[in-house]
């Protein structure tokens, strides 16, 4: 039974972080994922020029 408003439950204290650290994890893998991409397509268009340029010649 509570007595007061500014009690809390501890589980649910526990369960929001659990969630929170769950979303972050979820936002760093998708990050990582982004990163990854943009860095394979930027590499692509670096060897693609690099190359027009030697099969220009």
């Amino acid at each position: 039974m509570k007595t007061s408003t500014t009690e809390y439950d501890p589980s649910a204290v526990v369960a929001r972080v659990l969630a929170d650290a769950q979303y972050h994890a979820r936002r760093r893998r998708g990050v990582r994922r982004t990163t990854i991409a943009v860095g394979i397509v930027a590499v692509s268009i670096y060897a693609a020029f690099i190359l027009s340029g030697v099969i220009g010649r």
